[in-house]
Formats: C-alpha cells, sequence, structure tokens
C-alpha cells in the first residue's frame, strides 16, 4: 500500500536522473527521447512498456499505461497527454502516483519539451505506419454529422419537437471500436407522439419502439501529420417502429463518407455526405445529403481543465421524389465535460430550418421541417466505468 507521502518518493525517483532543482535545459536534454529516457524511463521504462515491477518497488495501478499497446495509447488527444504530463495523474482522476513534471511554480518540463516528449511517445506505437488515427481526430460529437473516427462510446440522445406536432424521440446508441480504423454502431429507438382522436380535441400521446440501424464505419484514409481523417460507412434501417408512431414501415440502406481536419487553434471541421433509400423502390423517397460542421473547443485553468466546445452544424438534404428538391436546416450546439476524466459528455442543440420540404406525417423528428431541441449525454467506457474518473481521489 502506498502511504500519503508515496506521490513524493516516486516524484523523487522519477526527477532523479535531473538531480534536485535541475531541468532538462540544465542537461541538455533537448529530443523527445532524450528527455523521456532521463524523466519518464524510470516507471514507463526505456521501451513504454513499463519498467520491471522488482525494479519499481510497487504494484503498477490497473491504468498504468503501455505505450506500445496503439489500442489504448493512440486514443488520447495530445491534449489529454500534456495534461496529465503537467499536473500528473490526478489531473485525470487517474493515479497519484504519476507526477507533476509541468506545475506552474519551477516546472521540470518546460510545455515545449513536454510537446518533444508526447510526440516520441506516439512513436512507441508507431501511429502513422500501423494506420491508427490519433485521439486527435475523436473531436465533439455533433448532433447529426457523423465523424470518421472509430469510437468506443454510448450515448444516450433525447430529441423533443418544438414545432410541427408534439413528438419526442429517445436514442440509444452503442459506438463499438474493432482494431485500428473500424467500429459498428447499433442505435435503438423509442418514438413518442401526440395525435388527434375522437373525443380528445388536445390529442393523445402514444408511444412505441422505433426503428434500429446497425451502422459499420471504416477509416480510408487516415494522416496524422495533416491532422486529416476520411472515413466511409454503410448503415441499414431495420424497420422494428410501428408505422403509426413514426417508424418507416421499410427496410432502407444508407451510404456515406465522412472527412474529419483538425484546424489550429483547437479549431474542427466536419463533413458528411452521403445518399440513402428503401430496398425496394417504391416504399420511400431516396434522399441525398451534406452535413457539416465546425466548431472550436475551449478549455478551462490554462489548458488543462474542463472543456467546453460551441460548434455549427449546417445540413442541406435533396429529397428526389419531392418538387421541392433542397432543404438547409442550422443546428447550433454545444458540447462539455462532466467527469474529470472527460470520459463524460453532455451535449445541447437547438434544429432551426431554414429551407422546409415537404410535409412527412411519418416521421416524427424531422430536422428538415422542425424546431427541435436536442441533448445528448455520452460515455466514453474506453477511458472508465460510469462511476469512475469524476473526480481526483
Amino acid at each position: 500500500m502506498w502511504g500519503k507521502h508515496s506521490w513524493a518518493i516516486l516524484f523523487a525517483f522519477a526527477l532523479a536522473p535531473l538531480g534536485i532543482g535541475q531541468t532538462a535545459k540544465d542537461l541538455k536534454l533537448e529530443t523527445g527521447e532524450e528527455i523521456f529516457q532521463a524523466t519518464c524511463a524510470g516507471c514507463h521504462g526505456p521501451d513504454g512498456k513499463g519498467q520491471a515491477q522488482h525494479i519499481l518497488g510497487f504494484e503498477p495501478p490497473a491504468t498504468f499505461p503501455d505505450f506500445t499497446d496503439c489500442s489504448g495509447s493512440s486514443r488520447e488527444s495530445d491534449q489529454q497527454w500534456s495534461a496529465v504530463i503537467h499536473r500528473g495523474g490526478t489531473a485525470r482522476a487517474f493515479s497519484t502516483i504519476m507526477p507533476s513534471f509541468g506545475p506552474k511554480e519551477n516546472p521540470a518540463l518546460t510545455d515545449e519539451e513536454i510537446q518533444r516528449v508526447i510526440k516520441y511517445v506516439r512513436t512507441f506505437c508507431d501511429e502513422e505506419k500501423q494506420k491508427w488515427p490519433s485521439g486527435d481526430f475523436n473531436v465533439p460529437r455533433p448532433m447529426y454529422t457523423e465523424k470518421a473516427f472509430p469510437e468506443d462510446e454510448q450515448v444516450f440522445m433525447n430529441q423533443v419537437n418544438l414545432s410541427g406536432g408534439a413528438g419526442y424521440t429517445a436514442n440509444y446508441i452503442l459506438e463499438k471500436r474493432f482494431g485500428a480504423i473500424t467500429n459498428m454502431e447499433f442505435r435503438f429507438r423509442g418514438n413518442f407522439l401526440k395525435q388527434p382522436t375522437p373525443g380528445q380535441p388536445q390529442g393523445l400521446w402514444q408511444g412505441a419502439m422505433g426503428d434500429t440501424t446497425v451502422e459499420y464505419k471504416r477509416s480510408i484514409l487516415v494522416n496524422n501529420r495533416t491532422k486529416s481523417l476520411i472515413g466511409w460507412g454503410s448503415e441499414i434501417l431495420v424497420p422494428t417502429g410501428n408505422h403509426n408512431v413514426g417508424g418507416t414501415g421499410a427496410w432502407e440502406l444508407e451510404q456515406f463518407l465522412t472527412y474529419t481536419q483538425i484546424l489550429p487553434k483547437r479549431f474542427y471541421f466536419l463533413q458528411q455526405v452521403g445518399a440513402e433509400g428503401p430496398f425496394k423502390r417504391h416504399d420511400d423517397p431516396i434522399q441525398a445529403y451534406a452535413r457539416t460542421t465546425f466548431g472550436r473547443t475551449f478549455l478551462a485553468d490554462r489548458g488543462f481543465g474542463r472543456a467546453i466546445s460551441f460548434a455549427s452544424e449546417f445540413i442541406t438534404t435533396r429529397n428526389f421524389a419531392s418538387r421541392q428538391n433542397w432543404t438547409l436546416s442550422i443546428v447550433p450546439q454545444a458540447q462539455i465535460t462532466v467527469s474529470q476524466r472527460q470520459h463524460m459528455r453532455l451535449g445541447i442543440g437547438y434544429n432551426i430550418p431554414v429551407i422546409k420540404g415537404p410535409p412527412n406525417p411519418g416521421i416524427i423528428i424531422n430536422p428538415v421541417n422542425s424546431q427541435q431541441f436536442s441533448f445528448y449525454w455520452l460515455w466514453d467506457h474506453f477511458d472508465g466505468g460510469f462511476f469512475e474518473g469524476w473526480k481526483s481521489r
């Protein structure tokens, strides 16, 4: 067991190569590799796999990383790496045995030196060669635009009509990643609709299970140097819903391409283009769409605290069975991290239809025609359990 002063013992051990009061600059450590071997290898090992336990002298926690494991190390953004190196494990509610190397007063490593270390640590996984997308691509989730990054997360999304008839849809979305560039998405819906009823002029609420969708998505171009990621996906809609309460009543297929670009100063850009239509030609009209999201993330506490992102999403559609072909909606939105580990997030958005399409009484939540309030709770379950990582102990 570690006592209340264990972090100080480990900190002294980790910084022993630097010497008391010395910095990387004092010892003329310039490259990321030189800094890592002098300041990090004592615990993480010279090869990034972790030092042998008989050398460490303590039992590593369950969250102790193996930097050569791409499945774990590639998922985290540079900002997350930087926060933990600067402030220690407690910055993201991990173990206190990870010391702080960049405190505000008398830092052992400068911001620039820490960035060199991060760049070097990423070479243990060899992300570029093995085509593992960097965690920087895991930008805040938009309301409608599909990200190119393969996620491991669960999302509880709710959409409420504020015009065009009372309606509400609850979505449970499960994202499961397989390897470097592939993931599957399963979406289950519950629909609630207020419909006119004889003797009830105000109508009555009816609820039923909605349609289910299964999606396969794969990254087809990964460039971690230019911060560009392109993905392709295919989705099948299974008509499990009640046709009178928002179900489509038809099997449908969707194909799409999605693009993510990371921009300077924490700006990001996403683009998705695709088409969807029924398996049987006359069951439903074919529709093409383009979704574009542009946003920026702001970080509290010198870049190491809570993250809040603001974005605008633009949705255009073309219905090939309608004379009024083009529609446009704008969705201003925001996302904020709730847990200290940042694996729990809350998102809100408001859909504003600018150019409306023809009415479709079979659709409850239709971003083309209705003003809507949307909100979701996102849980990145790979980074921790539901009750983990809320705050440092």
